[in-house]
């Protein structure tokens, strides 16, 4: 993995749509306007993780093994906040209450790869193309 220190300071970068078959990022993109000169590698061995900030500049080089590779993203908000689209998101109070209705409440899967949790997840997925279509329409 490799990041690019202090990227985060420049705020959401822009994103451009790719064809690259090779590129497992939603929609293939790729980060515009970022100086990758400076990047610097930071090795994860298996079973590691990285914490870092979101709008942290950051990739990796293809898998070359026969295990596959994970990759998990939590973003943490308040239930006041809400999506100023009008679509609601899936999301998961991981504690206290919501008394808004900002959002769709995720339930946790059943077992593992159950077919209502896949279905749900289908869903989930689909609302984030709409969203994603929609802040770029």
């Amino acid at each position: 993995m490799q990041m690019v220190p202090g990227s985060h300071k420049l705020g959401q970068l822009e994103h451009l749509n790719t064809d690259d078959k090779d590129n497992v990022v939603y929609l293939s993109q790729e980060v515009q306007g970022a100086d990758l000169s400076s990047a610097a590698y930071c090795p994860l061995k298996p079973g590691e993780a990285s914490i870092h900030h979101g709008w942290t500049v950051h990739s990796s080089l293809p898998n070359k093994t026969n295990d596959r590779r994970i990759g998990f993203n939590a973003q943490y908000i308040a239930p006041d906040v809400y999506n100023t689209s009008g679509i609601k998101i899936p999301a998961m109070l991981m504690r206290g209450e919501c008394k808004q209705d900002h959002f769709i409440m995720e339930e946790a899967a059943i077992t593992e790869a159950d077919t209502i949790s896949m279905a749900r997840h289908e869903s989930y997925a689909e609302i984030n193309v709409k969203l994603y279509h929609n802040q770029h329409a």
